[in-house]
């Protein structure tokens, strides 16, 4: 139990300290225009983080339950259901609001801006399904009680986020921060 208040504690001051760091560098590299437009694109797509719908939460209850159990079948067929519910229904719902998304951001962001906007939107999808499913995988850690793997692990991707800005953002500009995002995504993941 120490280990994981300390592991978290750490995450905490660790990912905002690089986070602060990838902002301060992101502003000055891109300009405080694009990064509104990621921001805006991030937290368009967040919204159907809904689609989680608790389950994460459910999965930790579930996971420690049968970890107690030692029911190691149940622990599995909990994360996977989780996991497939979770990836169908965001792959769905993102598939519909695409062209809603796209008509909203023709509303909201100025012509010189909107086509940023609308190169990083299957970007911005494809991340929040990436990571609606990564935080099935992190609950199920949550519920074998490994909260400091999971910070370790979460520390690790934001360095990597940050790193991969530094690469792809003076070539690509803001395509660069949305490549790096599901590039951690995916290693995150995996």
């Amino acid at each position: 139990v120490l280990l994981n208040a300390i592991m978290s504690v750490a995450q905490i001051i660790v990912v905002t300290g690089l986070i602060f760091i990838l902002y301060n560098y992101l502003l000055r590299a891109i300009g405080i225009e694009l990064l509104g437009i990621w921001s805006l694109m991030l937290a368009t797509t967040s919204v159907t983080q809904i689609a989680n719908f608790g389950l994460s939460g459910s999965v930790v209850k579930f996971v420690a339950k049968y970890i107690m159990r030692k029911e190691d079948k149940n622990v599995s067929d909990v994360i996977q259901t989780a996991t497939l519910s979770s990836g169908i229904f965001v792959a769905v719902i993102s598939l519909i609001s695409y062209p809603i998304v796209t008509w909203a951001l023709n509303l909201i962001i100025p012509d010189e801006y909107l086509s940023y906007a609308l190169d990083i939107l299957p970007f911005a999808l494809l991340s929040l399904f990436i990571m609606t499913i990564t935080s099935i995988f992190q609950a199920g850690l949550d519920g074998y009680q490994r909260f400091d793997l999971r910070s370790l692990i979460l520390m690790g991707a934001t360095l990597l986020y940050l790193i991969l800005c530094f690469i792809f953002v003076p070539k690509y500009g803001l395509k660069g921060v949305a490549y790096a995002q599901v590039i951690q995504g995916v290693i995150l993941l995996l």
